[in-house]
């Protein structure tokens, strides 16, 4: 086989893995979809088509942050994602909620980010760890919310998940 004939070969081959890659890339963005209607339903969230594709993009904002290599520790990457649109709509969606609806609500986001596909061992780890981290502020959150406040449960629920955040990383 002469050089050129090599290069023609490799070349044919790089072009099928770059091909296969967009294959896999999209079929995991299928599955992701599909997994988030899926979870939308039985969270029982009744939205408009609107809705429902913004708290994706919020969604897939989360995930892109935890799959991107960035400067962030581990963390910052848990809290913003507590902080993020997404975690807020979502919790925020039963406004009639009291604590063991939102804490059923949150422990139902936890098993949903655990089972979303990530892009590798590193992104899989910090998905595990963002669930187990809203597993355990779910069963810690000690809900208290003054009488006084003008806060609904959904928000004096959040603001709690932050507060234990915060003292679990001892931020």
């Amino acid at each position: 086989m002469t050089p050129k004939e090599m290069f023609k070969n490799l070349s044919a081959m790089r072009d099928s893995l770059s091909t296969y890659q967009s294959f896999l890339e999209l079929q995991r963005a299928q599955t992701i979809k599909q997994q988030f209607r899926e979870f939308t339903e039985s969270m029982g969230i009744e939205a408009n088509p609107q809705q429902i594709e913004s708290l994706y993009e919020s969604f897939d904002a989360i995930v892109s942050s935890l799959d991107e290599d960035t400067e962030l520790t581990l963390q910052d990457k848990i809290l913003n994602t507590l902080e993020s649109p997404f975690i807020i709509q979502i919790l925020s969606l039963k406004t009639a909620a009291r604590e063991s609806e939102m804490r059923r609500m949150t422990q139902h986001l936890s098993e949903f980010i655990r089972k979303v596909p990530a892009t590798g061992d590193d992104s899989q780890f910090l998905h595990d760890l963002l669930a187990t981290s809203l597993d355990t502020l779910a069963d810690q959150a000690e809900f208290q919310r003054d009488h006084g406040s003008s806060d609904t449960y959904n928000e004096a629920w959040l603001s709690n998940l932050r507060e234990q955040a915060e003292k679990l990383f001892k931020r």
